[in-house]
């Protein structure tokens, strides 16, 4: 990943508000909005037929981040945006199986996207949720797997007073242990 860094131009992502896909991702935005806005650009990330398509899908990606929350974990050795590349350009390939399965919770327009809140599981006390999605495994029409997207709500980083302000941005994605099912079993 370091060498395809070399020489690449990284931005330095700082929460804040965003609109992406007809969607204002601010303080009225919900978990479920911010899920559906990153499944769709990591859909696009994996369908990207060109260095800049790719590299649009996940500027996407890196605006619904929770920069800090992340950059928080970052070794010593990383910039903090190499850090933040590193581990959101990472995502997409998570759910690469599982297209289909995002193609169609996203053609509901993310209904089928489950939101759990969790309440403060932060240091910091920052309220956090999990977006869940059943994903259809395309090799086996019997069995599936559960997406957790894991988001926290977090204060924007533009340096001025936030007067409360807080917008729902994503910390992590993992499979939930002891999801994966097969009907009838």
């Amino acid at each position: 990943e370091l060498i395809r860094m070399a020489g690449k131009a990284l931005k330095d992502v700082r929460v804040r508000a965003v609109e992406h896909g007809g969607v204002r991702l601010d303080e009225q935005a919900t978990p479920r909005q911010v899920g559906t806005v990153l499944l769709a650009a990591m859909l696009d990330d994996i369908r990207a037929e060109s260095a800049a398509e790719r590299e649009k899908a996940v500027d996407v990606q890196l605006d619904v981040c929770a920069a800090s929350a992340i950059a928080a974990l970052k070794p010593a050795v990383y910039s903090r945006p190499e850090w933040l590349f590193r581990i959101v350009s990472s995502w997409a390939p998570v759910i690469g199986k599982y297209q289909p399965s995002v193609e169609a919770a996203l053609r509901d327009g993310g209904s089928k996207l489950e939101v759990l809140h969790r309440g403060s599981a932060t240091k910091s006390g920052d309220e956090v949720c999990d977006v869940r999605l059943e994903l259809q495994d395309p090799d086996d029409a019997r069995a599936s797997v559960v997406l957790r997207i894991r988001l926290i709500h977090v204060a924007p980083e533009e340096g001025a007073s936030t007067g409360g302000v807080r917008y729902w941005r994503v910390l992590s994605l993992s499979f939930e242990a002891g999801t994966r099912s097969l009907a009838g079993s």
